[in-house]
């Protein structure tokens, strides 16, 4: 069944290289990392932490978490489209929430479900809202939610909302799977090490009326449902997300143009992803992972790389991957050591995401001839 086509309105970041869509991409372009060493109770690691929330006096009860979030959002509405008049709906996606204030009983500040309730409120009351938990994939399920929402004529507005925080009980996780790295990640590269966490925001708005020459196509979301933490070590549930992507769009491996993916810099997962790759033909396709330059924010990620990818696509410039020197995954990989020139015109970028749990996601984006 082929429902309406979705677009792109307008897109609003809070990551620790910048606080819009165009300051981040434009860090992206020159080279700038995000990610400090900083010294935690595990150990020592490199961060991308979020500056200048800390400290900042809200003039109602809001906490840390819900005031970037909250900024990220009203970025994403900030663009007068005029108003489709038709039903709007919110959809928040997080792995963790609130979970640094704790949960007691005497906890004032909602969980990650009463998030997308706060938010709705506070943006769009008459919205009705949803909430989405995948793990790291959490920002492209909420895609996925709110592109079928649109496609199949539920609602004409969504905003999508996602956001994750660096708290103890995320660097104490980590750290005893010794996953974290002290030094800026490298996705992909022979000498990777483990990952650096981050903390973002991001939130995009999405339509059936066209604003842009951006479409984004339905994306796929798939489980291998191996293991609680580690991928498949083939990338099968991955190769399957893909493939479901594309053959939504009718597009074949060899239309597409670049890939924005996963990249965490983890032995397993990058390892993995070049196994999806490979077996479908875009080994050769120029590919980067933007987690050497923001770090890895969970349940925001998928959404934060989606939106610079978009911001990237209407530039025709994609960012070099940061971190990568010699190749180092058990398949070759196109990684860009260099930012990329599309070629003019009408193209395809592909989003990719997994997660704990063995989740994979992915989603074609279009670049239409105007």
């Amino acid at each position: 069944m082929t429902g309406r086509p979705v677009y792109p309105v307008s897109c609003g970041l809070v990551t620790p290289l910048g606080n819009s869509p165009q300051e981040v991409i434009q860090a992206l372009w020159k080279g700038c990392v995000g990610l400090e060493q900083k010294k935690t109770y595990w150990g020592t690691y490199a961060l991308g932490s979020l500056n200048g929330f800390e400290d900042w006096e809200a003039p109602e009860p809001m906490s840390r978490l819900e005031n970037f979030t909250l900024c990220a959002a009203r970025q994403a509405l900030s663009f007068d489209v005029g108003g489709s008049g038709g039903r709007r709906a919110l959809v928040y996606a997080s792995t963790k929430g609130n979970i640094r204030l704790g949960y007691s009983e005497g906890a004032t500040r909602p969980g990650v479900v009463g998030i997308s309730a706060w938010l709705k409120d506070k943006l769009w009351p008459d919205a009705d809202d949803f909430t989405i938990s995948m793990a790291c994939i959490s920002g492209l399920a909420a895609v996925a939610l709110a592109h079928d929402l649109i496609s199949f004529g539920s609602y004409d507005d969504v905003l999508v909302c996602a956001s994750d925080e660096i708290s103890d009980f995320v660097v104490s996780g980590f750290a005893a799977l010794k996953a974290l790295s002290a030094s800026a990640c490298r996705p992909y590269d022979a000498q990777r090490n483990g990952i650096n966490l981050g903390e973002a925001a991001a939130a995009v708005w999405l339509s059936h009326k066209p604003v842009h020459s951006l479409r984004i196509g339905r994306p796929a979301l798939t489980l291998d449902g191996v293991h609680i933490s580690a991928p498949d070590r083939e990338g099968r549930g991955l190769q399957k997300a893909i493939t479901q992507a594309l053959n939504h769009e009718k597009v074949f491996p060899d239309q597409v143009d670049f890939i924005s993916a996963h990249g965490t810099a983890t032995l397993y997962n990058d390892d993995m992803e070049s196994a999806a790759f490979y077996r479908l033909g875009l080994h050769t396709t120029p590919m980067h992972s933007l987690k050497g330059y923001l770090g890895h924010s969970l349940g925001a990620a998928a959404l934060v790389e989606l939106i610079l990818a978009m911001e990237a696509l209407k530039e025709g410039v994609m960012p070099a991957s940061a971190g990568f020197e010699k190749p180092g995954t058990v398949f070759p990989l196109h990684v860009v050591k260099e930012n990329f020139y599309l070629r003019p015109g009408p193209a395809v970028i592909l989003k990719t995401a997994s997660g704990f749990g063995g989740c994979n996601a992915a989603v074609a984006v279009f670049r239409e001839a105007v």
